[in-house]
């Protein structure tokens, strides 16, 4: 009995690790590198958004939709230098594409953070479209989750 509860044990201590290692291993930088709002980087994840930025540079929205495509576990920081940011492209859909900015919710069990970090309220500002949200966090099901953290921005 002693035996199977020390094995037992090791196991969890071994997976408690294992899991803990892939959220460290997966954790992932942006910083953006243009205020224009548009989309034509390689939004594939952060890393190919970072290689292939496209256009002007990396966009809020870019910086968004990669995030949304990055798997649970990951902790997904972007950095937001001063500026005023406006979300300028019209339209209505849930994938960021158009209008508001989407953060999709994985549709598998797990949880991933998101920390947007401005230069500050008074000098990093995000405008968004009349009558729109700025930012819309979906959830693809109700198994997966996202921790959104914003701090240092001002949303008008």
């Amino acid at each position: 009995m002693r035996n199977f509860n020390l094995r037992r044990c090791a196991r969890f201590i071994l997976t408690a690790v294992f899991v803990a290692a892939i959220g460290a291993a997966n954790a992932q930088t942006t910083t953006l590198t243009t205020i224009v709002d548009e989309n034509n980087g390689n939004t594939t994840n952060i890393t190919t958004l970072n290689g292939t930025p496209g256009g002007a540079g990396i966009s809020l929205r870019e910086a968004i939709i990669a995030a949304s495509n990055e798997p649970v576990g990951a902790t997904i920081t972007i950095n937001i230098p001063a500026g005023n940011y406006a979300v300028t492209l019209a339209g209505v859909d849930n994938t960021g594409l158009l209008g508001d900015l989407d953060l999709n919710v994985p549709a598998v069990l797990g949880t991933k953070t998101v920390n947007i970090i401005g230069a500050g309220s008074a000098t990093t500002i995000l405008t968004g479209l009349a009558g729109e949200r700025i930012l819309e966090v979906h959830s693809l099901s109700s198994i997966g989750s996202i921790t959104l953290n914003l701090t240092g921005v001002t949303l008008t």
